[in-house]
């Protein structure tokens, strides 16, 4: 595997609520069960969620790219 090739995660459910957050990807910020430095998905209903585990950028400054 090349260093610069990505590896997919699989989806791994969560208590995370993404309720008021867009569909889509988003960094944990501690609240409503989001562990701070992880990147979630946020569901169709906007309340599920999916863990993908620590994200870089998440852990250094809170967002999907510094």
């Amino acid at each position: 595997m090349s260093p610069l090739q990505l590896v997919s995660r699989q989806c791994v459910a969560t208590s995370c609520s993404c309720q008021g957050v867009p569909n889509g990807l988003f960094c944990g910020d501690g609240q409503l069960n989001c562990i701070p430095g992880h990147v979630y998905q946020c569901g169709g209903n906007g309340q599920n969620s999916c863990d993908f585990g620590i994200r870089n950028s998440c852990e250094q400054c809170g967002q999907l790219q510094c």
